[in-house]
């Protein structure tokens, strides 16, 4: 994990990784714009493939994500809860 480099280019790096992950069916990108606060770890994150995938279309969704969390324990969880829930 490259956390700062002062003779990387960050947006090639981006743009490269970001080509790479497109062989993937599952991709998520996460890009502060640079705002950083005192919980922020990372300016810019990608993730792509998955090893298990919770997608959920019911009354029950806060539920399956908390049993889905369970599940999954102590390891990354990277995706996106949308506004419709």
């Amino acid at each position: 994990m490259i956390k700062e480099a002062s003779h990387f280019n960050t947006n090639l790096f981006k743009k490269k990784a970001l080509h790479w992950a497109s062989s993937f069916n599952t991709v998520s990108v996460f890009d502060s714009a640079n705002f950083s606060d005192k919980y922020s770890k990372f300016n810019w994150m990608l993730a792509a493939g998955s090893v298990d995938e919770l997608e959920v279309h019911t009354d029950t969704s806060f539920i399956d994500l908390k049993s889905f969390r369970q599940k999954h324990q102590n390891q990354w969880l990277p995706g996106f809860l949308s506004y419709d829930l």
